[in-house]
């Protein structure tokens, strides 16, 4: 939202409320010298003011100057407020009336940091006024002071706010805008989280009375930043058991001082804000996001990447939140990428969906405007296209044939499996082959993938090219395939156009005709080559597998040869499968006698029939 910084961390889970109850309130009134002490200034014994000393060689004393802050009263008949100096280092605390253990605890004060601003105090400085503490018996640990309301000079006369749930180091804290030195209306929340390192705090300056509004800054637990893949959050520190004492500290580290009165510590919002107090102003405001950012976060070979894809919808719907608006908000922009679902919001607020579908690489930025009457507001609305994507595999592969920087591509189109195993696919489309490699994540089994699958949609890095001429596509995913049972349809070509244009044919399933084989090896091997040709042009015959259903079979004398170009020289194909080797021979009277699939001795009679592949044909080669 606007002007809140908000370092987001994880889903909220509502915590269960606890019955509403105010467990402190403080106007200083005492009539002691310092907050904790049983002495006046005379050293007289006096009634205790029931603050207790932790720890420090100072002193918080009281001064005789008492804070007001319009629309925030207690009802202090007091003429007094506690001086945090920070020449004068002091921890002091005091019990709740009760222990917390769920729901919120709010802590509010008038703070004003004008009296005790040290003109030594070094820029980013911090250190903090109060903080709520675990159980009354661990209140000098600082592991057990949470939500706690810090200080920092930016510069002369400046400084900022910030909320810390615990110990988080400056890198993990949020921080308000810089202000001026000046007298502040503060309330700090804890709220209890079911679970674990999920509890939030947040941080309101200068609220107004009424409903709880949007905070200045709140912290949950850790995320990824999107824009830096650093984790920003503070989802390591333990959540708070019990909230028990409130401490107050005085601190040399940050040398801001304050005056801090009317304190009051309770468990709902409303109970900090008593009746007859000053009217509330109903001023006119509209609440909208600060700025959106459309991006899809996946992780491949260890590196998260950020982008969107062309040929893809993204959708975020934003909540417009306003109060004492007398006309209807319009919204407006200008990117022709994006598309809201309304152009108008009721005056009282609402939600609406906006719309992207990205096409134009690089980044891009577009601005949501808000009008209402003389108020407006804006969103930021940010997207990156930092992959090119291809819908077809012939693009693809041009795109990345001359990448050796392992670049990434994105393939929104789709392609048919045409044969897998564990660490590669081959995939073709009507445009061009390719294969697909897991050589930089293991994870990656394409075993999974059967010949037939439909798959799309995946990213890829440029691979390296082999000596057969082949770039492998090297993806990082698992890939789920779109459908099943798909057909390639084979090309038919000649030796001659395989081996002008072998780069075009490169991994395609091609069909040569009429081949004529070397029958030398009489039945297909395992390990061995099978030479054939046609109309002058050579090539080869590569077994796929030492278990392919055609090894062990006779080869044919001519033979139409269906499978995989694996070489730009168009000089080697692989059937996948019996079915792709076709005989064209015509039966001879002088043939193999074939037992169980293997020949075991030459017929020659010209009376009795002869038997091929377990059919019967004549002398002349009819079949019978």
């Amino acid at each position: 939202m606007k002007k809140i910084f908000t370092i987001l961390c994880a889903a909220v889970i509502a915590a269960s409320a606890v019955n509403a109850e105010v467990l402190l309130t403080e106007h200083f009134a005492q009539t002691t010298e310092t907050l904790a002490t049983n002495e006046n200034a005379f050293g007289d014994e006096i009634a205790a003011t029931g603050w207790t000393n932790i720890s420090g060689g100072g002193n918080i004393f009281l001064s005789a100057s008492d804070l007001t802050y319009a629309g925030y009263k207690t009802n202090s008949d007091g003429t007094r407020s506690a001086e945090l100096q920070s020449g004068k280092v002091k921890k002091v605390a005091v019990p709740l009336s009760k222990s917390v253990n769920s729901g919120s605890v709010y802590v509010a004060a008038i703070v004003d940091l004008q009296a005790y601003a040290s003109t030594s105090a070094t820029a980013n400085t911090r250190d903090y006024l109060w903080a709520l503490v675990n159980g009354t018996s661990s209140v000098s640990t600082a592991g057990n002071h949470f939500a706690r309301l810090q200080l920092q000079k930016v510069g002369d006369g400046k400084f900022q706010f910030s909320i810390a749930k615990s110990t988080e180091s400056a890198a993990f804290i949020p921080y308000t805008d810089t202000l001026e030195l000046s007298k502040y209306l503060v309330v700090t929340e804890y709220q209890f989280v079911d679970g674990e390192q999920n509890d939030i705090v947040r941080l309101f300056v200068n609220p107004t009375k009424g409903d709880k509004p949007k905070a200045t800054v709140e912290c949950y637990q850790s995320f990824i930043n999107p824009n830096t893949s650093a984790d920003v959050g503070a989802g390591t520190k333990a959540d708070a058991a019990q909230l028990k004492s409130l401490l107050l500290n005085a601190s040399s580290t940050m040398k801001l001082g304050a005056l801090i009165d009317e304190l009051k510590v309770a468990t709902t919002w409303a109970d900090l804000w008593e009746s007859g107090d000053a009217p509330v102003v109903e001023t006119p405001t509209m609440v909208v996001e600060d700025a959106i950012n459309f991006y899809e976060e996946d992780l491949y070979n260890n590196m998260y990447i950020f982008t969107v894809f062309p040929g893809k919808q993204y959708s975020k719907e934003l909540e417009v939140l306003a109060e004492n608006l007398t006309e209807d908000i319009t919204i407006s922009h200008k990117n022709s990428e994006l598309t809201l679902s309304t152009s108008t919001i009721d005056k009282a607020g609402g939600k609406f969906t906006v719309t992207l579908n990205p096409e134009a690489a690089g980044s891009h930025v577009d601005t949501i405007v808000y009008t209402s009457g003389s108020l407006s507001d804006t969103t930021l609305v940010a997207w990156g296209v930092n992959l090119q994507s291809y819908s077809d595999l012939a693009s693809l592969k041009a795109a990345y044939a001359n990448d050796d920087e392992y670049g990434f591509y994105h393939f929104r189109g789709e392609a048919v499996i045409t044969r897998a195993y564990s660490g590669f696919a081959y995939i073709q489309d009507e445009t061009a082959a390719l294969r697909l490699s897991n050589e930089w994540n293991q994870d990656t089994d394409f075993a999974s993938l059967a010949v037939g699958d439909k798959i799309g949609g995946f990213i890829g890095y440029a691979g390296e090219t082999d000596g057969a001429g082949v770039k492998d596509f090297i993806i990082g995913q698992d890939v789920t395939p779109l459908s099943q049972g798909n057909t390639v349809d084979a090309q038919v070509v000649t030796l001659a156009e395989l081996q002008t244009n072998g780069a075009d044919y490169l991994l395609e399933i091609v069909t040569i005709e009429d081949a004529e084989l070397d029958q030398t090896a009489e039945v297909f091997p395992a390990a061995t080559k099978v030479s054939f040709t046609q109309n002058g042009k050579s090539a080869s015959i590569q077994a796929i597998n030492s278990s392919a259903d055609y090894i062990g079979e006779a080869i044919p004398a001519r033979a139409n040869i269906t499978g995989f170009s694996i070489n730009q020289s168009g000089t080697v194909i692989v059937p996948r499968a019996k079915s792709d080797i076709v005989s064209k021979d015509t039966p001879s009277a002088i043939d193999h006698l074939r037992v169980k699939g293997k020949a075991v001795k030459t017929v020659r009679d010209g009376q009795i029939v002869i038997l091929r592949d377990g059919k019967a044909f004549n002398v002349l080669g009819s079949e019978l």
